[in-house]
C-alpha cells in the first residue's frame, strides 16, 4: 500500500490541512472525515474493521487507503474482503470507494468493481457522500457470496495456452496490465511462485493470480522498487472484468 507514499494513521490523516478551493465549484473534503464516514457507516452496519492503512502522495494532496473488513459472523475463507478508498485535493481524481479481495497465500490484492462509488469533490459533497457510502455498505452483505462464486468459477474454468495469450493481450489493451509487466505475468503463468496456484492446472484462477502477483512491486533487499498507486484500483477492476469474461462469470 505505502510503496512510494507516506504511510499515515487515521489520526495523522485528520491532521492533513484541507487546502482552499481551486475554483467556484471545487469543494475539498477533508481526508480524515472521509475515512471516518466510511468506517462509522460500516461499523453501524455490523462490519468489523480488522486492519486499516493510509498513504499520502504529492505533498499530501492525494490520499489512498485500504481497510480489511469482516462480518460479525465469520466463515473461514482463503481470502479477505478489502475496501479501497481514494481522494485528492488537486482534482486529479474523484473521491471513491471500491471493494475487492486479498488472497492470503500470496497477499495479492485485486478489486472487482462490483461495488464502486465515486463522486467529484464539488459543492454539497458532504450531503452526497453519506447516502452513497450507505448504499455501498448495504451491498457488502452479498460481497462474500459473489466473490466465493467468482473464485470458484475461476478455479473450474480451464483454458488453453492460446486462450491465455489472448487474455493477456486484452489485459494490456484495456490497461489492466502494463506492457512492461507482461513478461513477469507470463513467467507466473508458466511457473507459479506458489504451490496453491498450480493446483487447478491451467485455469482462470492461475491466470488471475499470475497477473496480481506481477502487479505487486518487486522487492530488492527488503525495499519495494516501484510505487503502488491508486491506479492499482482501476487496473485490477479491469483485470477482474477480463477474467470474468474468460470464465463467463456473470453477477
Amino acid at each position: 500500500l505505502h510503496c512510494g507514499a507516506e504511510a499515515v494513521s487515521r489520526d495523522q490523516l485528520h491532521a492533513v490541512p484541507t487546502p482552499a478551493a481551486m475554483g467556484a465549484r471545487h469543494h475539498p473534503y477533508p481526508f480524515g472525515d472521509f475515512a471516518d464516514l466510511v468506517i462509522d457507516t460500516m461499523s453501524a452496519a455490523g462490519w468489523r474493521i480488522k486492519e486499516e492503512g493510509y498513504g499520502l502522495t504529492r505533498n499530501n494532496l492525494r490520499m489512498f487507503g485500504l481497510l480489511e473488513v469482516e462480518p460479525m459472523v465469520q466463515v473461514e475463507r482463503d481470502y479477505a474482503l478489502m475496501v479501497g478508498l481514494r481522494g485528492s485535493h488537486d482534482q486529479s481524481f474523484p473521491r471513491a470507494l471500491v471493494v475487492g479481495s486479498r488472497v492470503f497465500v500470496c497477499d495479492n490484492l485485486a478489486f472487482s468493481g462490483a461495488i464502486n462509488v465515486s463522486t467529484r469533490q464539488t459543492t454539497n459533497i458532504e450531503r452526497r457522500m453519506p447516502g452513497m457510502i450507505l448504499d455501498a455498505v448495504r451491498q457488502l452483505d452479498g460481497s462474500f457470496a459473489v466473490q466465493d462464486a467468482r473464485f470458484e468459477r475461476y478455479r473450474m474454468t480451464k483454458i488453453s495456452g492460446h486462450a491465455a495469450d489472448a487474455a493477456f493481450t486484452q489485459m494490456v489493451r484495456r490497461g489492466a496490465l502494463p506492457a512492461s509487466t507482461l513478461p513477469r505475468a507470463l513467467a507466473e503463468w508458466d511457473e507459479p511462485s506458489y504451490e496453491e496456484h498450480w493446483e487447478d492446472g491451467h485455469s482462470v484462477w492461475r491466470l488471475f493470480n499470475a497477473v496480481t502477483e506481477a502487479l505487486k512491486p518487486p522487492v530488492i533487499d527488503g525495499t519495494p522498487m516501484r510505487a503502488h498507486t491508486p491506479n492499482a484500483m482501476t487496473r485490477t477492476v479491469r483485470l477482474t472484468n477480463v477474467c470474468d469474461e474468460v470464465s463467463r462469470f456473470v453477477i
